[in-house]
């Protein structure tokens, strides 16, 4: 597994050049994705409070200076709270 920053296109493009020099059995194994993507699929399938405080806590490390996602701990916390039967109580 190899993820990168989607801002990062040196990245890709050097991700690209190597899975063309892989043989058939190295190209089904090499997987590339972007922090992005990564970040979003745990946050759809981690929901707990420690969970999703982790992924933000990788969004941050990895990903400084980015634009924050919908998917961190606060959104998630939000979300919960909008669905909650005790609202607006």
């Amino acid at each position: 597994m190899t993820p990168y920053p989607e801002a990062n296109p040196h990245f890709r493009e050097a991700t690209e050049k190597y899975r063309n020099l892989l043989t058939a059995k190295g190209t089904s194994t090499f997987l590339t994705f972007t922090f992005e993507e990564l970040f979003e699929t745990l946050s759809r399938h981690f929901q707990k409070t420690q969970q999703l405080a982790w992924i933000e806590h990788l969004y941050h490390r990895y990903l400084f200076g980015a634009t924050e996602p919908d998917t961190t701990l606060e959104a998630a916390e939000e979300q919960k709270e909008a669905k909650s039967p005790n609202r607006g109580v």
